[in-house]
């Protein structure tokens, strides 16, 4: 597993962001290991790069302000 970045923010936001980090990327860590093996998506390059910037993500707010969005709603984002 890639090493996370510590996140930075208020404490407070920090202890809750690295719960909503950890549980977000579970799963959009198992989203993308099937898109990978998915024969439809052509891409795949984008697809891991989008994760790899998923998991260098240090802001807590923002963790925080993305908590409600999907596996692939968070891959979206941090491409923004």
């Amino acid at each position: 597993m890639t090493t996370l970045p510590t996140l930075t923010g208020s404490d407070k936001h920090i202890q809750w962001a690295n719960h909503i980090r950890r549980e977000k990327l579970k799963w959009t860590e198992i989203a993308v290991n099937k898109m990978m093996r998915d024969p439809d998506i052509e891409d795949k390059g984008e697809l891991t790069a989008a994760y790899a910037k998923l998991q260098q993500q240090a802001s807590a707010a923002w963790w925080i302000n993305n908590r409600n969005l999907d596996e692939i709603g968070l891959l979206m984002k941090v491409e923004e």
